[in-house]
This record gives C-alpha cells, structure tokens and sequence, in this order.
C-alpha cells in the first residue's frame, strides 16, 4: 500500500511538468513570430528556439540573466537587454551535460548553479559555462538527490536544492559539502509534499513553494520554521499549485499562483497585499511559472504557455507590440 501512495503521489507530480511541455511546444509551433536565426535582441525570448521550454531563470547582478532550457538541455545566457551572450549544454550524463535542467541560480561572484533533474545532481559553472565540478546521486542519502527541482544561494553563499520527491531541503556549503536538511513528506508544519521551489531573500529567509499542499513555508537558514500561509482556492492569499517566488529590495513577496493564472503580492509580514493577471488588458496569465528579480526593482516573469510579453509600473501594463513570446516584467512600486 505504501508503494501504491508512492506511485500515486508521484504521478501527481508530474502532471504539471508534462502539461507545461505539451502546451509550450503546441503554442511554440502556432503563432508566435522569431527570428531567423533564433538569435535575441531586444527580449530573452528571441534567444528560444520553438522547441525552448524554460524552466528557471536567474540574474547576475543587473548586467545578465540565465535560463534552464529543459526541452535542449541547455543554459542560455543574455545580457540585461535580451542579447543572447552564450549557451552550453545537451543531453546527456556528462559533465556540462543535462537531463532536464530545472533550476539555476547565480552566486554574488557569477558563478552559476544547475539542478540538473533527472540526473539527480547539481552543476557549478563559471559564469561563461566553463564546467567547475558537480555532486548528487540518486538516492535518500545526504547528499543525494531524487529530481532535484530548484536551487537557491544566500548572501554567504550557501546553496538550497529543493529535493522534491524527497520532500526536503538540503543546504550544502558553495564546494558541495553537506551542511544540514530539513522536510519530510507531509502536510504539517515543516513537512513538505511537492517542494518545486526555493528562493532565498536579501534577508535570508528560505521560502518554499509547497505546490501539491497549496501553499509558501517560510525558514531560517539552519531550517529553523518561520511561517507558513496559502490553501487550494482562488481567493486573495489562496493558491493553486503555486510554482515560483521571487522577492524585491523592500522585502515584498511574489508568488507565481500558476494554476489560478495570476501573480499575488505578500507585504513583508506576509499580509497579502494584491494581485494581478493580465486580464484587465485584453491578455492573460495562463501558466505563471519562472520569476525572478534583477535586484533593479523589476520582477520578471515567464507565462510558459506564452501569454505575450508586458512591462508593467506594477499593476498598470503595458504591452509592447514590438516584442514576442513569454516575458513579462513587473517594476515594483517603492
């Protein structure tokens, strides 16, 4: 019976992933115009071929961002104004090489962070691509991973994988020495059924998006609970299979509500504050699911079903007829 609730729960898990795939590549191949060459100017989105779908996304300061493709297995790299700079990778079990990237983070010196998912390990690059080490193998063990989905850095630099279908969080020193863990599978205070994200704050509070309990778990460093708040609906402060947070210099919080289509803002003290989809703008939200912020006071944001790109003053958009494909970019209110 223990077995049978395994496969089950994890079956369930899937189900977003295999969505997410199916939907990117139909819209992908239908509407969208790119360029020639697949090359990007002006947005991130012209560096994706039609066959991208983006997992994570990180920023190097302001100067640079980084995106996990996990339909070619690669990390793309562009500078702030969308101009693709290099990428590395492809599929495989070598190092350099990837099964299903699924996260990627940026230290304070640039160096880049890969939770490589079904390989069951995590990559260290330099911030060219240039191969540093790895570590994890698929297992229980300290240390190992079962489908490492997201990883995080804090200000010491000290790294967070979200070792989801082990239902915990390991943090481990920038070397990949085990430092401590925390979570077991559950629904109670600390317990954890699909933890698909983990974003660290210029404060470092680790918050973690519980997708399959509906809901955002917030820890110290050491895995000390701090606080917890979300359940399955739509009203304010509610959420359905949340997949992504991202937080700003005033200590706001972002949440990626996926399956409601809608992004909700935290204040600091984790009041809901308000939130928003594109409706209001003749567009929408249909798939939020990577964000990240530039440390600039902008939160950007990829609608993986590929709703249009925006820039917004926060909650009045703006679309841009010049631009194509996924991104959209939120300036946070002072």
């Amino acid at each position: 019976m223990e077995k049978t609730i395994e496969r089950s729960i994890r079956t369930f898990l899937l189900v977003p992933w295999l969505f997410s795939t199916i939907f990117c590549l139909i819209l992908a191949s239908s509407t969208h115009t790119k360029a020639q060459d697949g090359s990007c100017h002006s947005s991130p989105a012209r560096s994706l071929s039609k066959d991208s779908v983006i997992t994570a996304m990180a920023y190097y300061r302001t100067e640079k961002f980084y995106l996990s493709d996990k339909i070619t297995n690669s990390v793309k790299c562009c500078s702030a104004d969308g101009t693709l700079l290099r990428e590395w990778g492809s599929y495989g079990k070598d190092d350099g090489q990837f099964i299903y990237p699924s996260g990627i983070a940026v230290d304070a010196t640039g160096v880049v962070y890969v939770s490589d998912m079904y390989n069951h390990r995590i990559q260290k690059f330099t911030s060219d691509g240039n191969f540093i080490a790895k570590w994890g193998t698929f297992g229980t063990g300290v240390g190992q991973f079962s489908h490492p989905q997201s990883v995080g850095i804090d200000r010491s630099g000290f790294i967070y994988v979200a070792d989801s279908y082990n239902y915990r969080i390991q943090k481990f020193a920038p070397d990949g020495t085990f430092i401590t863990k925390w979570g077991s599978r559950g629904t109670g205070v600390g317990q954890f059924l699909s933890p698909v994200a983990v974003h660290i704050s210029a404060t470092d509070l680790v918050y973690v998006a519980d997708s399959a309990n509906h809901r955002i778990e917030v820890f110290r460093p050491d895995g000390t609970f701090v606080t917890e708040w979300g359940s399955r609906g739509s009203d304010n402060g509610q959420f359905d299979h949340p997949r992504s947070i991202a937080t700003d210099s005033a200590g706001f919080i972002y949440v990626a509500d996926t399956y409601n289509g809608r992004i909700q803002r935290f204040k600091p003290d984790f009041i809901f504050e308000s939130s928003w989809s594109i409706q209001d703008t003749h567009e929408r939200l249909y798939f939020p699911e990577v964000m990240a912020s530039d440390g600039n006071g902008t939160i950007h944001l990829l609608d993986t079903t590929g709703a249009g790109i925006m820039a917004t003053e926060y909650d009045q958009m703006v679309k841009h007829p010049d631009v194509i494909d996924r991104m959209i970019s939120v300036k946070t209110r002072k």
